[in-house]
């Protein structure tokens, strides 16, 4: 069976806020339906072999989009070649529609935002 490939983003190198509730959604997922991957601008996640060691991946991104718009871009469509069905968007830092753009252009069926 094909598992659902969800790439939750961003989380950040802490417990709390939209890291704890993405990190809460994935401890509960049925990972035997669903493949639950995340995205990062953090350059490193103290509970990251919690993550890795389940078979989920984490993507590190080294820049905001603020920062350098095209770098950005090419990483985050450089994550979505690898396939998501669905895109989990946790808005609260995003000021645009970028990551919506790009995931449209990219072909996600579904993106769900979570402000």
């Amino acid at each position: 069976m094909n598992r659902i490939k969800v790439l939750q983003f961003p989380i950040a190198n802490s417990f709390g806020g939209i890291t704890h509730y993405a990190l809460d959604n994935w401890k509960w997922m049925d990972k035997e339906q669903f493949q639950c991957d995340f995205a990062t601008m953090s350059k490193k996640l103290d509970f990251a072999d919690e993550i890795l060691k389940t078979g989920s991946k984490i993507h590190y991104i080294s820049c905001y989009a603020e920062e350098n718009r095209e770098k950005f871009i090419e990483e985050f469509n450089a994550i979505l070649d690898e396939g998501y069905d669905v895109v989990h968007l946790h808005t609260k830092q995003w000021k645009s529609f970028l990551v919506e753009e790009i995931c449209k252009r990219k072909g996600v069926k579904k993106v769900i935002v979570h402000a």
